[in-house]
C-alpha cells in the first residue's frame, strides 16, 4: 500500500497528475524517485515506509516539525512516522490505555 502512496504523491505533488512526468522525473536525489512508478526497484535500498519517513523529515525540516505536520492534505501525512497508520493508531491507543490506568 505504501508503494502506491508514493506514486500518488509523485502523480499529485510533483507531476501534476501527467503520469508520463513520473517517467521523466529529473529529480534523481529525491528519496522517492527510485518508488515513483509504485513498484518495488530491483536494487532498492530502502523501505517504501522508510522513504516516506526522510521526505517528511526532508519536507519539514526535522523531527519535532514531522510530529505537528499542518499539511494534512498530503497523502503522505498518514505515513509520516515510518509506520503503517494502522500501527501509529494501534501505539496510540496502546499508551493511551497506559495513561488510563489507576495505580
Amino acid at each position: 500500500m505504501s508503494l502506491k502512496i508514493v506514486r500518488k504523491y509523485c502523480l499529485e505533488y510533483c507531476c501534476l497528475d501527467q503520469a508520463h512526468e513520473v517517467r521523466l522525473c529529473p529529480s534523481g536525489d529525491c528519496v522517492l524517485w527510485p518508488l515513483r512508478f509504485g513498484k518495488n526497484p530491483e536494487n532498492r535500498t530502502i523501505s517504501s515506509l522508510k522513504a516516506i519517513r526522510e521526505k517528511c523529515l526532508d519536507c519539514s525540516e526535522g523531527r519535532v516539525h514531522v510530529v505537528s505536520c499542518p499539511h494534512i492534505e498530503c497523502v503522505l501525512y498518514p505515513y509520516r512516522f515510518g509506520k503503517r497508520p494502522t500501527t501509529v493508531d494501534r501505539i496510540k491507543k496502546r499508551m493511551s490505555d497506559v495513561g488510563d490506568v489507576a495505580i
